[in-house]
């Protein structure tokens, strides 16, 4: 990620009203490693400060799309 990607990065919270879900699940994805992210910095209460490429997140969101049914 490049300097201007993660100042362009979307946070947790963006992403979590994008998709309408918590805070929480956007935080668990990234953990798991299933959202890649960059820790920018810790914030003054030593939480991390989190970004998301907007490539990353395009991924992420394709790679949970339900496929048709294959017919037999």
């Amino acid at each position: 990620m490049t300097a201007q990607a993660i100042a362009e990065g979307r946070t947790p919270p963006q992403i979590a009203k994008l998709m309408r879900v918590s805070i929480r699940s956007v935080l668990h994805w990234i953990g798991t490693g299933e959202l890649p992210a960059v820790n920018i910095a810790a914030g003054r209460d030593g939480q991390p400060r989190w970004r998301i490429d907007e490539s990353d997140l395009q991924s992420f969101i394709a790679a949970r799309k339900n496929r048709p049914a294959v017919e037999k």
